[in-house]
């Protein structure tokens, strides 16, 4: 059984591209994460996931600082 997203993950390349997908930022030599307008995302918490019985949770970042960046408004679903 194939899972949920696997025809969008295989093959949308509209998806793959998608400079806001946390998977296609860049990292530096320590690993943190770049936006596109090259600022440095910094861990804040882990948060459980609800309804999820096998207890995973998500890693929360934030940007460094997003005063004046051209890609604040296209940016909202950033995941």
């Amino acid at each position: 059984m194939k899972f949920t997203m696997f025809e969008k993950e295989t093959k949308n390349e509209t998806y793959h591209l998608n400079p806001y997908r946390a998977v296609n930022f860049k990292r530096d030599i320590e690993g943190t994460l770049i936006c596109p307008n090259e600022k440095k995302f910094v861990f804040k918490y882990n948060r459980h996931v609800k309804g999820n019985k096998y207890g995973r949770t998500e890693e929360i970042y934030e940007c460094e600082n997003c005063e004046g960046c051209p890609h604040k408004s296209e940016a909202h679903f950033v995941s």
